[in-house]
C-alpha cells in the first residue's frame, strides 16, 4: 500500500489502461482483485469512475456484480453514472436484479437509476428479477415504481413471466402493484392462459381471484380452459377452478374444437365429465369432423366411457365416418354389444345403411351374433330390409347356419319366404348348405322352399 500511495502521488494518469485483449483501468483491476483499499486510493486520485473495461462494464457495474455495497456506494458518491451499460445493454440495476441483490437494487434506485431501462435482450430489471425468481429484488423495484406492465420484445410482461414460471409470491406482488392481469404477449397468451397451459394451479387461482378474464383466447382461439385440457396432464382441480368461476365451457377454438372435444381428444375423460351429470353441462360442437372421427375411434376401440361421454354431449350418432360407416354399424362390426346398447338407447338410426349396403342387423345376422341381433330387434330394426343382393337378415343367417340367430329373427316375425336376387328363400339356402336344424326350424314355422 505505501508503494501504491507513493506512485499515485507522482504525476501520472490513474486511468492508464492495460494493453490486454480486454483493456482495463487500474480501477477495474483493483475491483477484480477485490483490493478495495486500492479502489479507495484510486478514487482519491480522481480516477475516472465511469471508464468502461473492454467488455463495456463500468466500475459501478463491477462493484454491483461482486455485491460490494461499500464500493458501490463510494463510486456513487464519486459521481458514477447509475445507468452506464455494458455491451449487452445491462445496467448496474439490471445486474443487481439478475443476481437477486435487493440491497444493491435499493441503493441504485435511491441514487436515481432508471428502473425501466431495457437491456439488449429487450428486458427490464423487473423482467430479469422475475425470471430469476428474485422476489425481494422485484419488491424493491416495484416499491420504487418500476413499470409493472413493461413488455419485452415478445410482448411478455413481468406478470406473464411469473405466471409461466409458477412464481406465486411474485405473482401476488405484481398484482398488489396493479399489474395488468390480462395483457397478452405477441402470441395472444395472457398470464392466466400461460398458468393453465403449464399447470400452475395456485398462480391460476390467484389470477382468477383477482378478476382475470377467464375466456380471453390466444391467437389460435384457445382459452385458458382449452389449454388446461390440451397441453398437460389435465388436473381436475384446474378445470374445476375455471368452470366454477364461470369460464365458457362451450367456446370453440379457431378450428372449432370445444373444451369437451379437446378433453376427449387428449383422453382426459375424468376432467371432461366431472362437472355434472347433465349433458347440458357440456355442449359439444357436434358438426366438427374431429368429433365424428373421435366417436368412431372410441367405438372401434371399445371405449365405453368415451362413447358415453360423447353421446351425452349430443354427438351426431348417425354421421358416417371416412369409411362410410355409422357408429352403430362400427359397434356391430367390431363386436361391442355394450357400445351398441348405448347407441341404441340414445336413438341412433337402427336402419341406416353403410356404404356396403348393409344395415347393422344385416351385418350381425351374417356374423351370427345372437346378443347384438336381439338388441337390434328390440330397438325395432327392420327385420326384412335387404342388402344390394336382395338378402334379408334371415337369409344371411340361414346361409351361415346360425340357428339361434335364425330362431330370434323368426320369433320377431321376419318374412320366412322372402327370396334374394337369385331366387333363394331362407329354407332353400339352409337346405342347399345342409343346415338341417335350421331347415327344420323354418319348416316348423311354415316356411316354403320357393317364394
Amino acid at each position: 500500500m505505501p508503494e501504491i500511495e507513493s506512485i499515485l502521488q507522482r504525476p501520472q494518469d490513474p486511468d492508464l489502461t492495460s494493453s490486454s485483449a480486454f483493456p482495463e483501468t487500474a480501477l477495474h483491476v483493483a475491483l477484480q482483485l477485490r483490493r478495495f483499499d486500492v479502489v479507495q486510493l484510486l478514487l482519491e486520485a480522481l480516477a475516472d469512475v465511469d471508464k468502461p473495461d473492454g467488455r463495456g462494464s463500468s466500475p459501478l457495474l463491477k462493484a454491483v456484480d461482486i455485491d460490494n455495497l461499500e464500493v458501490a456506494r463510494a463510486l456513487l458518491a464519486a459521481g458514477a453514472h447509475t445507468d452506464a451499460a455494458n455491451l449487452r445493454g445491462e445496467t448496474p440495476l439490471f445486474k443487481a436484479a439478475a443476481n437477486g441483490l435487493a440491497e444493491a437494487a435499493l441503493l441504485l434506485v435511491e441514487a436515481g437509476a432508471d428502473k425501466d431501462k431495457l437491456a439488449a435482450c429487450g428486458r427490464s430489471p423487473l423482467h430479469v428479477a422475475v425470471l430469476r425468481g428474485h422476489a425481494a429484488a422485484a419488491r424493491v423495484l416495484l416499491k420504487a415504481r418500476a413499470n409493472p406492465n413493461i413488455a419485452d420484445r415478445h410482448g411478455c410482461t413481468p406478470l406473464r413471466l411469473a405466471a409461466g414460471l409458477g412464481e406465486l409470491e411474485t405473482t401476488l406482488l405484481l398484482l398488489d402493484h396493479h399489474a395488468d392481469k390480462d395483457t397478452a404477449d405477441s402470441d395472444g397468451v395472457t398470464p392466466l392462459l400461460t398458468a393453465c397451459l403449464l399447470g400452475n394451479l395456485e398462480v391460476a387461482r390467484a389470477l382468477v381471484q383477482s378478476g382475470a378474464k377467464l375466456d380471453q383466447a390466444n391467437n389460435h382461439g384457445e382459452t385458458p380452459l382449452a389449454v388446461a385440457l390440451a397441453y398437460r396432464k389435465a388436473q381436475v382441480e384446474g378445470v374445476r377452478l375455471l368452470t366454477e368461476a364461470s369460464a365458457d365451457v362451450d367456446k370453440a377454438d379457431s378450428v372449432g374444437r370445444t373444451p369437451l372435444l379437446i378433453a376427449c381428444l387428449h383422453g382426459h375423460l375424468q376432467v371432461a365429465k366431472f362437472k355434472g351429470e347433465s349433458a347440458d353441462d357440456w355442449i359439444l360442437g357436434c358438426a366438427h369432423p374431429e368429433i365424428v372421427r373421435q366417436l368412431s375411434e372410441a367405438v372401434v376401440n371399445g371405449s365405453v366411457e368415451t362413447v358415453q361421454l360423447l353421446v351425452q354431449a349430443g354427438a351426431d350418432l348417425d354421421k358416417l365416418n371416412t369409411f362410410g360407416k355409422t357408429p352403430l354399424y362400427m359397434a356391430a362390426m367390431c363386436g361391442h354389444p355394450a357400445i351398441l346398447e348405448i347407441l341404441l338407447e340414445a336413438h341412433a338410426d337402427v336402419n341406416k345403411v353403410g356404404n356396403d349396403g348393409l344395415t347393422p342387423l344385416l351385418l350381425v345376422a351374417k356374423q351370427g351374433d345372437l346378443q347384438m341381433t336381439q338388441l337390434l330387434l328390440r330397438a325395432a330394426a327392420d327385420k326384412d330390409k335387404t342388402n344390394t343382393e336382395g338378402s334379408t337378415p334371415l337369409l344371411l343367417a340361414c346361409l351361415g347356419g346360425n340357428l339361434e340367430v335364425v330362431r330370434a329373427l323368426v320369433a320377431a316375425g321376419a318374412n320366412l319366404n322372402q327370396a334374394d336376387n337369385q331366387g333363394r328363400t331362407p329354407l332353400l339356402a339352409a337346405c342347399l348348405h345342409g343346415y338341417t336344424e335350421v331347415a327344420g326350424l323354418l319348416l316348423d314355422f311354415g316356411a316354403t322352399m320357393l317364394k
